[in-house]
């Protein structure tokens, strides 16, 4: 919550993003996934960032690669820490993920 009134969108990291996807791409496909993560900790992200799915398809969209936003998972999940995902749950964002990678077979 401190840095909420400093936080700045950083173009310097969404250039380093677009650079990253375009090395990856030399070596297999690539996908963007955004995991869920504690309701508590989603809130501070919407505060923060509301738009970040609209930056995130700024991304997606030109490099055409995929991104598959998990959030909708949030309550289904459990978190040893608010960001980490227990085990159990693991397996279930690992099976979706797959699946949805699968899709573009």
């Amino acid at each position: 919550k401190d840095n909420l009134p400093v936080f700045h969108f950083s173009e310097v990291r969404l250039k380093y993003l677009l650079h990253t996807i375009d090395f990856l791409k030399s070596h297999g496909k690539v996908f963007l996934v955004r995991l869920p993560v504690h309701e508590k900790i989603r809130k501070l992200d919407e505060e923060l960032m509301p738009d970040f799915n609209e930056k995130i398809m700024l991304v997606s969209e030109p490099t055409n690669t995929p991104y598959l936003d998990m959030t909708d998972y949030n309550d289904q999940i459990i978190f040893t820490d608010g960001i980490h995902i227990y085990k159990e749950s693991g397996v279930l964002v690992s099976r979706e993920i797959g699946k949805w990678i699968l899709s573009f077979q």
